[in-house]
């Protein structure tokens, strides 16, 4: 087994327990994101929402936030939760938030020395890069499994508690995805946290909503977005005739799904990028 259950329990629980201290003081959030994570930000209200109605969690993208919005909204002192991952927005939006003294968490990969320093007193979480996806996803599906008790979270709380057996199941269950060394990963919106990990990796990953260019590619989607898949497919097809498109379809609640692939994809590929 390529993935350390071990530290990725670690890293996640870290986070959830930095993420409750943030969002417990205010029923209103923005969330930061910037190219690189905007799937991961996406999971994360999802399953906010989904745990507790009644949170309201904005979307905010990291290069307007820092200068354009943070400033004329700071008086509400609602605070900030930011994926960041490129060292140049974690300095700027946590520069920001920290001089207008909003309270904050930046949620980064392990960030050099010189950063750090320079970050002076911002509420950083690092995560360790190959575990970064992986840790948000799982953090925020533990996240919400602590904040609400409606049916729909306690059907999932149980699936989150990883061992072995589950890794090799998904791994098995999805190994299709293993044809993503050689053709570009197309992911649905609830998947997208996976494009975002596969192009960490080195991969060519492209959300399905921004029009890929034409080539073979490997779909991955979930159940519920079955309609879109082959909405997404019959058009594609026209559009780019003579390709073809390899379908992974992953039929689990579309809250944990982002987990499955995310593991199965880690487990496929090891250290292949």
């Amino acid at each position: 087994m390529r993935i350390s259950l071990e530290d990725l329990e670690e890293s996640s629980n870290v986070l959830v327990e930095s993420l409750k201290n943030v969002l417990s003081s205010s029923p209103r959030t923005y969330l930061v994101y910037e190219a690189s994570t905007q799937g991961l930000a996406r999971h994360m209200r999802i399953a906010i929402k989904v745990a507790k109605a009644g949170t309201s969690v904005e979307l905010v993208d990291a290069d307007t936030f820092p200068n354009v919005e943070l400033p004329y909204v700071a008086e509400d002192r609602v605070p900030a939760v930011a994926l960041l991952k490129s060292f140049s927005a974690v300095h700027r939006v946590a520069t920001a938030l920290r001089l207008i003294g909003v309270e904050h968490l930046i949620v980064a990969p392990q960030l050099p020395h010189h950063v750090k320093r320079a970050l002076r007193g911002a509420n950083v979480v690092e995560l360790r890069r190959d575990l970064y996806a992986l840790s948000i996803v799982l953090g925020s599906l533990k996240l919400a499994a602590s904040l609400g008790n409606n049916p729909r979270i306690s059907r999932i709380a149980p699936e989150l508690e990883l061992s072995p057996e589950l890794v090799e199941e998904v791994r098995d269950r999805f190994s299709r995805l293993s044809l993503v060394r050689e053709k570009p990963l197309l992911c649905s919106s609830m998947l997208e946290a996976v494009c975002n990990a596969a192009s960490d990796r080195g991969l060519k990953a492209v959300p399905i909503r921004v029009h890929p260019e034409c080539t073979d590619g490997v779909l991955v989607y979930t159940s519920v977005e079955d309609w879109v898949a082959s909405e997404f497919v019959v058009n594609y097809l026209r559009r780019c005739p003579g390709k073809r498109i390899e379908s992974v379809r992953v039929n689990t609640d579309p809250l944990t799904a982002p987990l499955y692939v995310l593991i199965a994809l880690e487990e496929i590929l090891g250290n292949q990028g």
